[in-house]
């Protein structure tokens, strides 16, 4: 079970870690000074509702899990969040990908796809620790991605190994009248 103090710690090392008074952090989080005070005390703080730990999360730009637990997107966690976010930059990507292969125009160079996907990756992830979800969503909204690619994908590799064979028998056919 959680101590009471251990988010009163988590927000103290925050405010540390970064010189803020409470009123800087008051400003960021849209909760008044005198809450946050209360949330820091060292003896019997009492304990934040959610709306009060989203808007610290979200407004000090740290993940609930970090806030409450101590802990932030590390080992199995920091796993699934790069594993969700380089899935989720990749949909667009591949789906153009596809899309060109199908209009057979030229397709752009691996490295810059590459680039595009860890780019948008980056961004994602920043995006989700920011907005404070959690692993267990994380991991849930993994599974999702998982399920969704590659029934897509899939269908495409289908709908293209048609393509190919009807091309070979094209081909075929044309060798065969010459």
């Amino acid at each position: 079970m959680m101590q009471d103090s251990s988010i009163a710690h988590q927000i103290r090392t925050l405010r540390a870690r970064h010189g803020w008074t409470t009123q800087d952090m008051a400003e960021k989080t849209g909760l008044p000074k005198r809450t946050l005070d209360s949330y820091m005390r060292r003896e019997n703080p009492p304990l934040p509702g959610l709306e009060a730990l989203r808007k610290m999360a979200v407004g000090l730009g740290v993940s609930l899990d970090w806030l409450v637990f101590g802990e932030d997107f590390g080992g199995a966690r920091g796993y699934l969040l790069a594993h969700m976010s380089a899935r989720r930059a990749a949909l667009p990507i591949v789906k153009n990908l596809y899309e060109a292969i199908e209009q057979k125009t030229p397709l752009p160079v691996a490295e810059y796809v590459a680039m595009e996907i860890g780019a948008a990756a980056g961004e994602f992830a920043k995006a989700v620790a920011a907005y404070g979800l959690t692993w267990k969503f994380t991991e849930a909204v993994v599974q999702d991605l998982n399920e969704s690619l590659t029934k897509n994908l899939n269908a495409k590799e289908a709908e293209l190994a048609d393509q190919i064979e009807n091309l070979k028998h094209e081909a075929a056919a044309r060798n065969n009248s010459e």
